[in-house]
């Protein structure tokens, strides 16, 4: 295997091998290889290999070789380096190939021309369109661009998608996509990857859209993982993501504002993804969760000793996240005393465990989640306005399922995808889809799951009928309150004095549940106003 050489002063820092792909080097993050100094651009060039020899081709400017003469493209021959900023990079090869060919490859960052260039190892694109449908694009010779403007070569039908968010270009040495500066990323195997070769077999997401990369016949390469069926997130997200992918530039705090069941975590974690700290930890936390005597303990640590128990030390959440994301899910029911340290940790990037004596430095990015509205518990002072101004740098709205039924049809089909567990999937008729359209959804993406679950266990011959869902949808009744029941709700809190989770204790659901009917206005008696 060839080698890429990479030196500085004069000593052999590293040699990276080199894979078929080629590799990007810059000092911009999702670089194969990654190099800092004052001379080395964001993406300044790629390493290709052609006709038996590896070239060094400039992006958005010259190279320099390391006499300092100026070339556009230069093969790496033995004796040939290039110079960026401090270092000196070169090719080591256990054999050296006669070459065949003295024309550089051509500028991947730019299209291709000329009536004379060889046939293209064409490859194929499939993906489903929103109703489901397979669509097959073959590419051809020359560069093809994807997006969601009409005017690109193949456009891509979905919101996490920029304008002109990549382009593909294919010659006889294989096909090549590069990241267009897009919004979303491009991302191949799972890995957000900004120029990389493509081959049957591979799995490409632009953004959340999931495309099978298909050898010319249009059949993926032997033994290979398939992409997955569906987009990760249905189309009525386009917004949130958006918003996502603009907070993921920073690493200031977030608050992830939506009802319970819509996904806050998910995308706290899609958040983490496409943000700088991809490579650390992701901790979450449920602060609603948190025994008030622990939180403190549980978010910020405590030494041994520190109170009766404390046999061991315990590093604290915001310990375990450094590096990387924190995520408190539920942030609007932390305790006043809590906020205040957390205001302070948020203030000075350092945390003092229970018992402690010397703070200690974190680097956290902090998502909040709630379901609350937290300027009305700001205003009734149940939340410090000091710690939402400190947590909003970023707000992201998620909207409820109730308001984008065209996810309906998606979800369903990526839900009774995973419920196969790899099988053949039950499919829903087009009168069970429009149940499921007419529903409200108060638990969302949640309650959707737990319906189809219920009309996966009872389907006849992989098929989910209209009345399988309506019988399945009458197992969450009570978020369908009629009015005859909805003074059990206030009767259960006036009977426990108010105390939520003891009168959804009495009710037989979960306390998100029971704060869902309170929100919803289904406290109020026959034909009274409510409160």
């Amino acid at each position: 295997m060839d080698h890429l050489l990479l030196e500085r002063e004069g000593n052999e820092l590293a040699a990276v091998p080199l894979g078929l792909g080629g590799l990007e080097v810059g000092s911009a993050p999702g670089n194969g290889l990654r190099l800092r100094g004052a001379d080395v651009r964001p993406y300044h060039l790629v390493l290709r290999r052609r006709r038996r020899r590896w070239w060094a081709v400039g992006r958005g400017g010259e190279l320099r070789l390391e006499s300092g003469e100026p070339v556009s493209a230069v093969a790496l021959e033995p004796g040939t380096a290039v110079r960026l900023g401090p270092y000196v990079l070169s090719i080591a090869s256990e054999r050296r190939a006669e070459p065949t060919d003295d024309a550089p490859p051509r500028d991947r960052t730019r299209p291709l021309g000329g009536a004379d260039l060889p046939p293209a190892a064409a490859v194929a694109l499939r993906w489903l369109d929103h109703d489901g449908r397979p669509e097959l694009h073959r590419l051809g010779h020359g560069e093809t661009v994807l997006g969601r403007h009409p005017a690109c070569d193949l456009v891509v039908p979905e919101a996490s998608v920029s304008s002109r968010h990549a382009r593909i270009v294919t010659d006889a040495d294989g096909a090549v996509l590069e990241d267009l500066a897009s919004l979303n990323g491009c991302w191949l195997d799972g890995r957000r990857i900004w120029l990389a070769g493509l081959e049957a077999g591979a799995a490409l997401r632009l953004g959340s859209f999931a495309i099978e990369v298909l050898d010319s016949r249009g059949a993926p390469a032997a033994g290979a993982r398939r992409a997955a069926p569906r987009p990760v997130f249905p189309p009525g997200l386009g917004g949130a993501l958006e918003a996502l992918g603009i907070a993921a530039r920073s690493a200031e705090p977030c608050v992830l504002l939506g009802e319970t069941g819509s996904g806050k975590e998910v995308l706290a974690r899609r958040l983490h993804e496409l943000g700088p700290r991809r490579q650390g930890p992701f901790v979450a936390v449920n602060a609603a969760a948190l025994p008030r005597e622990l939180a403190e303990s549980v978010l910020f640590g405590h030494r041994r000793g520190a109170f009766t128990g404390a046999v061991e030390p315990h590093r604290g959440a915001f310990e375990r996240a450094s590096g990387g994301t924190l995520l408190l899910d539920e942030v609007g029911e932390t305790a006043p005393e809590i906020q205040a340290k957390l205001l302070r940790v948020l203030e000075e990037s350092r945390v003092l465990p229970v018992g402690g004596e010397r703070p200690i430095e974190i680097d956290v990015r902090v998502v909040a989640a709630t379901n609350r509205d937290l300027i009305a518990a700001v205003r009734a002072g149940r939340f410090r306005l000091d710690l939402w101004h400190r947590l909003a740098v970023f707000v992201v709205h998620i909207p409820p399922l109730r308001e984008r039924p065209g996810d309906i049809a998606p979800l369903v089909e990526a839900i009774l995808a995973g419920a196969a567990g790899g099988g053949v999937p039950c499919r829903a008729t087009e009168r069970a889809l429009a149940a499921l359209r007419g529903h409200s959804w108060p638990g969302n993406v949640r309650e959707l799951r737990n319906v189809l679950l219920r009309c996966v266990a009872t389907a006849v011959e992989g098929e989910i009928g209209e009345a399988a869902v309506r019988r399945a949808m009458s197992g969450d009744a009570l978020l369908e309150a009629p009015a005859e029941r909805r003074v059990d709700v206030e009767e259960l809190l006036e009977t426990h004095a108010g105390n939520v989770s003891a009168a959804a204790r009495a009710a037989g659901v979960p306390r998100s549940t029971f704060r869902d009917l309170m929100r919803q206005g289904l406290r109020g008696r026959p034909g009274g106003t409510g409160t």
